[in-house]
């Protein structure tokens, strides 16, 4: 499969080029070949009007192309001035660095970037945001003429999101030339001067922020798939039903603020956000991994404390992460333990869990979910990227839920696998159990879901019923295109409340 497809566009000289478009559009893999972490198979790229071949990124420092990537290198343990002077540091040579030189360079460069933290302060002491400025200040030393930012303000917070612009400001005052990818389009529409949108790898339009409007830039993201997805309407509700699972002003530190809604038996809700907008954090903050600073769960009515996972367990709630590897699954495991893990307790006598009640959960889960394996004992690193996920699945299925919280339980599974994973959790649902779900591919949440909360900003922006929304509502939805989006239930799940 191609990542990007013949893609053409230029960037102007002191100005701020906003690359956009879905995930999976080949944003990332652009930037991998602009600053030589990738190759290219074929074209060329023309830097001050000549073609350059970019092997490195050390090639590409020295051009004068410098990236601030999404997840910063950085290290923690250093001071602000040595990450800032990082290459010179590791650097092999006879003369020592004068850091006091080094210090009072980063001083007063720090200034000019508006950040007043000491050059000598070790850099985990400070945010996000701050460390961001320390990352483009190291550009900056390494004499970047072009910074290409990825998702920029993803991680930050809503407080430090006006710094940041007054930064970008800074930038092109000194000349600088920027690359801003983002998916953020009021963000885009604030900054930018021309703007490129990519889709399925291909360069589909590049041209003046003035040409184009935020409503149209969110169709040429998703162009016209979403007259393909199928419908499906959602279940028919008793007038006087109650909710399964209920939030009311949920907030979490400032990932989340404010959050409320409601789910019914049988009904699979969608969540619909942008990398930062706070539906992992809702996710986990369920699941009694994150600490919540305000509000209300409720399950069938009553009141509960989801303090840390066992007690989210204990009240009928399942999560399963995004990062099957690292998070999910123990991939040197056995099927049957990974899906016995959830369930140690139960299976256990006097502490003890022989091989048979591991067999027993293992064979039981690969007939429900028609699992590929070999046997029980095979190693879950050796299944395919879907069969894995169907053990990730079956883990907490074995624990038997009333909510299934599953943050994009189809990422990186083929077509096949997608498919028997939707006909899993339709079947679940059907036995009057409920499921929250995230994911990457608004296709999917339009053809599988009930109802599709959308988040912006660590707030709730939007509700619509699946069978009555395109992908070009939510994607106006959650990457703030305009105003908070009308909420569109429909009636019958107005009656439902």
């Amino acid at each position: 499969m191609e990542a990007l497809k013949g893609v053409s566009f230029g960037v102007g000289e002191n100005s701020v080029h906003a690359l956009v478009g879905e995930n999976g559009a080949g944003k990332s893999t652009l930037i991998k070949v602009c600053c030589g972490i990738e190759r290219r198979d074929a074209g060329e790229i023309r830097w001050k009007g000549k073609p350059v071949d970019v092997r490195s990124p050390l090639e590409a420092g020295r051009l004068g192309i410098g990236v601030v990537h999404q997840q910063f290198p950085q290290c923690l343990n250093l001071t602000i001035a040595q990450n800032i002077y990082l290459a010179e540091l590791c650097r092999t040579t006879i003369k020592p660095l004068i850091w006091r030189e080094r210090n009072a360079r980063a001083h007063d460069l720090l200034r000019q970037f508006g950040l007043g933290a000491a050059p000598e302060t070790r850099l985990g002491e400070l945010s996000i945001g701050e460390r961001q400025v320390v990352e483009i200040c190291k550009a900056v030393t390494m004499n970047a003429e072009l910074i290409i930012m990825d998702e920029p303000t993803s991680s930050l917070a809503l407080r430090e999101l006006e710094s940041f612009f007054d930064l970008i400001e800074r930038l092109r005052q000194r000349g600088m030339t920027m690359i801003y990818v983002s998916h953020r389009l009021d963000e885009v529409f604030r900054i930018a001067d021309r703007i490129t949108v990519l889709r399925d790898g291909a360069e589909v339009f590049t041209g003046k922020r003035s040409e184009v409007s935020p409503s149209e830039v969110a169709t040429l993201m998703v162009g016209c798939k979403f007259q393909e997805v199928e419908r499906r309407p959602p279940p028919e509700r008793k007038r006087l039903e109650e909710p399964l699972f209920a939030i009311e002003e949920l907030s979490v530190g400032e990932s989340l603020r404010d959050i409320s809604l409601e789910v019914f038996p049988g009904e699979i809700v969608g969540l619909a956000g942008l990398q930062g907008s706070g539906t992992s954090e809702l996710m986990k903050s369920l699941f009694g991994l994150l600490r919540r600073n305000a509000g209300h769960v409720m399950m069938r009515g009553e009141e509960v404390r989801l303090r840390n996972p066992l007690e989210a367990i204990a009240a009928g709630l399942a999560y399963m992460p995004a990062d099957r590897y690292t998070e999910g699954l123990n991939t040197i495991m056995s099927v049957g333990e990974n899906i016995a893990l959830a369930v140690l307790q139960e299976l256990s006598r006097r502490g003890v869990m022989g091989r048979t009640p591991i067999r027993r959960i293992g064979e039981e889960y690969i007939d429900k979910l028609d699992i590929k394996a070999r046997s029980v004992w095979q190693q879950v690193e050796y299944l395919s990227g879907g069969n894995q996920q169907k053990v990730g699945l079956a883990k907490w299925l074995a624990t038997g839920p009333s909510l299934l919280l599953l943050d994009d339980p189809t990422r990186g599974v083929d077509v096949g696998a997608k498919a028997e994973i939707h006909r899993i959790l339709r079947n679940i649902v059907g036995e009057g159990r409920a499921c929250v779900m995230t994911s990457s591919e608004l296709p999917e949440l339009i053809s599988i879901t009930d109802r599709i909360i959308t988040m912006y900003k660590g707030q709730i922006n939007g509700c619509f019923r699946s069978d009555q929304v395109s992908q070009e509502e939510i994607m106006h939805a959650i990457s703030g295109a305009g105003e908070v989006a009308e909420v569109r239930m429909g009636k019958e799940a107005e009656d439902a409340k």
